[in-house]
């Protein structure tokens, strides 16, 4: 988990408007887990009475079964509500007050639409299936002031999930787990005590685990993947929109593993950052975008809430952002979109938020190295954990983004902590936001080293804006592991994995979103062919306006831009230099640009822009051609290059098939060169040796068979 940065803010004075509104006060970054001890209550305290009598079981009888309304023994307060009572349901979960959830919505009280499925505490909400044996007990002990109030479940089982895909049978003989309520703290713990699994197949079966006020938005969730170990359990706001608090029977919890739940104290005014998404390693001039995520965990709405990001280090810029409303309880986006930097180096991204009644939580920091090449979502080499899986072969997939219809990849980097693990590399195409199509195929396996692991192409590999780079892991049962970086909650739709088909988790075809409890932000960047240029042009066209050629061409963002240099040739080889336009600066928006040709040559004539920056890099754009011009004399389209230091090329246009004279004089009328020359009808390149020329201007003269002066034209040698 990523530690917060606390430092002293600079002063200054924002205003914004408040409301005062009712929070939720228990939230996922108070909570935490630990393994500690279970202590069974035996027969302390009273046994609760249910609708289950024992005997032969009776599925429509004896699940789902509210117990009689039971004392805490002291009051507990829950959303700021005082209670002395609570009822018991067989299905795992608690709630507060004198009144009973209705049985047929109990198995999900999390999402349940019935409305009195309010104010529960549920450890372990599913299809729990009461056994002969199944017991459930309430013990209150402790002095007053500091009381506690156990509810215990005891050996009870599960119904599997018939439901999910590929279904799961039952996978426990027996579960034990606690609830305790703590006076004046009022603290929630959970205490899981001994699971048995049964002998049925390991199988995916998702319970609710967490906390729920009035609504399942008012709500906070611990969560984690069926292959997860319990001790990484994750923690959310709100509901589970990724893995619930998934479990199978061949991976347990610990005797005793316990998770916390600490209410937080409600201050006024208080604005919690809870993280930033970057990109950990960015190209030059690369788009992309930043988010930061904030909650209101105060009891005061606001309005127009202001939100800082400062940019030091290689590259330097502040963004100032508004919220326009940010209510009590709840969580916020901004999204700072287009950042691209010119320096290569390390950027300190310092994110803050007003000063409040908590500012230890009001600024945070992150880093950013910008290179030549790489793209990579993690900042560094440091492993925050590794992941694999030790039952099945896995493929783990990173989703990126370069603009452009038609890019290429050089490389991929894993960071492998292991040495000696199998894997391959792949490239999938993005369809739906998912990985589809496959874009390269590797035929032979790869054999880790500890650390960075660099696999090149044999041929830069041509990739759309959207690809996914996947390390499949080729053991069924010795992990890959593959580094991770912690981000929690993880981004949406970036980081993938996929069982392949035959395991008991998933289809080849289902891919899945690495969601809360599994914040895994994998370690594998990519390497590019070229850098990202100052420019995107959009379009370049040319078309013809009576006697003159206009070109058109469009940016879609200018960064760094001097301007472009417009080329012209007559065969679409080689071009001459016939003006330049300058640029109309930096911008993130549409830029139009218009140049009229108004000597264009007579035939064809090809036009290419040459983009200059201001650090003296450039890029040519695409070829366009404007055919068919009529010819109306023979003449001289171009000489180049001019000045020049060696050899001269003259372009000749001619009306038809016809052998010229050509003669090279100086200024003093002097030839120096003659030749003849059989020119076809059209253009004509004509190269003349100049390297034994003294420096300074000569003259080119075209001549017909009749000795007749068709063209001339001058160059200098330099």
């Amino acid at each position: 988990m990523k530690k917060k940065i606390t430092c002293l803010l600079m002063l200054f004075c924002i205003y914004y408007g408040s409301t005062k509104a009712q929070f939720f006060n228990y939230v996922s970054t108070s909570a935490s887990s630990e393994d500690a001890f279970y202590v069974d209550l035996a027969q302390k305290g009273t046994k609760v009475t249910t609708n289950y009598t024992g005997g032969v079981l009776n599925a429509a009888t004896a699940t789902s079964q509210n117990s009689t309304v039971q004392n805490i023994g002291f009051t507990f307060s829950f959303a700021g509500v005082s209670y002395t009572q609570f009822t018991l349901n067989t299905n795992g979960f608690i709630k507060l007050g004198n009144d009973t959830v209705t049985r047929t919505e109990s198995t999900d009280v999390l999402f349940s639409t019935d409305p009195s499925a309010t104010n529960v505490i549920y450890a372990f909400n599913g299809n729990l299936q009461p056994t002969s044996s199944s017991e459930y007990r309430v013990y209150t002990d402790g002095a007053a002031g500091s009381r506690t109030c156990t509810i215990q479940f005891k050996a009870v089982a599960d119904s599997g999930c018939p439901d999910c895909s590929p279904s799961s049978s039952p996978q426990y003989d027996n579960v034990e787990f606690q609830i305790i309520l703590f006076e004046t703290s009022n603290n929630i713990d959970f205490i899981y005590g001994g699971f048995t699994a049964n002998l049925n197949p390991a199988g995916f079966v998702p319970y609710n685990c967490g906390l729920k006020s009035n609504s399942k938005a008012n709500s906070v969730n611990a969560t984690k993947s069926s292959q997860t170990q319990y001790t990484n359990v994750a923690f959310v706001d709100g509901a589970y929109t990724g893995n619930r608090f998934n479990t199978r029977n061949n991976l347990l919890p610990s005797l005793g593993f316990t998770i916390h739940w600490v209410p937080i104290l409600i201050k006024n005014n208080n604005v919690k950052l809870l993280n930033e998404y970057i990109i950990g390693k960015v190209p030059k001039q690369y788009d992309h975008e930043m988010k930061v995520n904030v909650r209101n965990i105060g009891a005061t709405s606001l309005t127009n809430f202001p939100i800082t990001v400062t940019v030091s280090g290689a590259n330097s810029q502040v963004y100032n952002q508004t919220i326009a409303s940010l209510a009590s309880g709840a969580k916020a986006t901004i999204t700072i979109p287009a950042i691209s930097w010119q320096n290569a180096g390390k950027n300190t991204i310092a994110v803050s938020i007003p000063n409040d009644d908590d500012n230890s939580d009001n600024l945070d920091t992150v880093y950013q190295t910008v290179t030549p090449l790489t793209i990579g979502y993690c900042t560094d080499s440091i492993f925050g954990g590794r992941v694999g899986n030790t039952t099945n072969s896995i493929d783990l997939g990173t989703r990126f983004h370069i603009p452009g219809a038609s890019n290429k990849i050089t490389s991929v980097t894993a960071y492998i902590d292991t040495p000696g693990r199998l894997y391959r590399i792949y490239v999938y195409g993005v369809n739906a936001d998912t990985p589809k199509v496959k874009l390269s195929n590797m035929a032979t396996n790869l054999t880790s080293v500890a650390g960075k692991n660099v696999y090149t192409f044999a041929t830069p590999l041509t990739v759309p804006s959207d690809f996914v780079v996947v390390v499949t892991q080729l053991s069924v049962n010795t992990s890959v592991r593959l580094g991770y970086q912690y981000e929690d909650p993880i981004r949406d739709k970036t980081f993938y994995f996929r069982i392949p088909q035959g395991s008991s988790v998933g289809a080849s075809s289902s891919w899945s979103d690495f969601a809360p409890g599994n914040p895994f932000k994998l370690m594998v960047d990519v390497t590019m062919l070229n850098a990202f240029l100052p420019v995107k042009l959009v379009s370049f066209t040319a078309h013809k306006d009576g006697r003159n050629n206009v070109l058109n061409w469009q940016t879609a963002s200018e960064i760094n831009n001097l301007g472009f240099e417009i080329q012209r040739s007559a065969d679409g080889t080689d071009f001459t230099k016939i003006d330049f336009v300058n640029a109309k600066g930096d911008n993130k928006t549409i830029a139009n640009y218009m140049f009229y040709d108004v000597h264009p040559l007579t035939g064809n004539n090809y036009y290419r822009l040459r983009q200059l920056d201001k650090d003296g890099n450039e890029s040519l754009s695409e070829i366009v051609q404007i055919k068919n011009a009529i010819v109306e004399k023979s003449e001289i389209a171009s000489v180049y290059p001019n000045p020049t230091s060696d050899n001269v090329s003259v372009v000749l246009t001619s009306i038809q098939k016809e052998k010229y004279t050509i003669k090279v004089t100086d200024i003093y009328g002097r030839t120096l060169k003659q030749d003849s020359y059989q020119a076809q009808q059209g253009s004509n390149k004509i190269n003349i040796n100049s390297s034994s020329f003294a420096a300074g201007t000569y003259f080119v003269k075209i001549l017909s068979e009749s000795n007749e002066t068709i063209a001339t034209t001058k160059f200098v040698k330099q």
